[in-house]
């Protein structure tokens, strides 16, 4: 689920999405200890999608990234646009256009890492300090699909409801886009938890410094007291 909450805190646009990655190396939990059958897994760091199925005007849209072993290349990127019933492929040098109207979610956002090499440059440590950061507990999975609650904003309804902690030691990085002179972001600063070097929160900015977006992904279990989501027997562990 994704929603497009508008200054005035109405929402605008409102999603159902699902977003998957499957690996083509390190598979070493594969069943019978197989690789990626038909040659999928040959030269490839991972496979990268997601489809929409709400609402009705971009109902069937899906993107597939296929990521080449070679980091320094450009993933091939592929879309089935409904409305034409064909697939496209995408110009991969587009890492800073919206996937669909009404989201600012970029595929340079991902993991607050996704691009290839080069991409990004002047990496630099600013900063290694405690932080008030969403690192566990915060699936949903007890609420009717999976929604936090909402609260703030005019309307009540800008922000999700998370749950915190305190991260002891987080480690501060900042970069800028390196060969694109027209890129919306002057700068990306991520915050990577020591402890296990995922990152609690990446924020970016514009072509004058302002803040622009933030991201949160809240990595978690999916589990709570009640409900669970297993993953080879044990929680599934990803985004919440």
């Amino acid at each position: 689920m994704a929603e497009a909450i508008s200054a005035d805190g109405e929402r605008q646009y409102e999603y159902n999405l699902v977003w998957a990655e499957q690996a083509a190396t390190g598979r070493v939990n594969d069943p019978n200890g197989t690789m990626l059958s038909s040659g999928r897994g040959d030269n490839k760091l991972r496979y990268q999608s997601t489809w929409f199925t709400m609402p009705n005007d971009i109902k069937g849209t899906a993107f597939l990234s296929v990521w080449p072993y070679d980091q320094r290349q450009f993933p091939d990127t592929f879309g089935y646009l409904p409305a034409f019933k064909r697939v496209r492929r995408f110009p991969t040098n587009q890492r800073f256009e919206p996937l669909v109207s009404g989201l600012n979610f970029y595929l340079s956002d991902a993991w607050a890492a996704g691009d290839p090499y080069l991409t990004w440059g002047n990496y630099k440590i600013v900063g290694r300090q405690p932080f008030l950061g969403s690192s566990q507990g915060g699936w949903m999975g007890d609420m009717p699909k999976w929604r936090p609650d909402f609260h703030g904003g005019k309307m009540d309804q800008t922000f999700f409801t998370v749950t915190k902690e305190l991260i002891p030691k987080v480690i501060v990085l900042e970069a800028e886009p390196t060969g694109y002179a027209r890129s919306p972001y002057s700068k990306r600063r991520t915050y990577v938890d020591a402890r296990y070097f995922v990152f609690p929160q990446m924020r970016t900015f514009d072509r004058r410094g302002t803040l622009f977006k933030t991201g949160e992904p809240g990595f978690g279990q999916y589990k709570t007291n009640s409900n669970e989501v297993l993953d080879n027997g044990k929680p599934a562990w990803s985004w919440t």
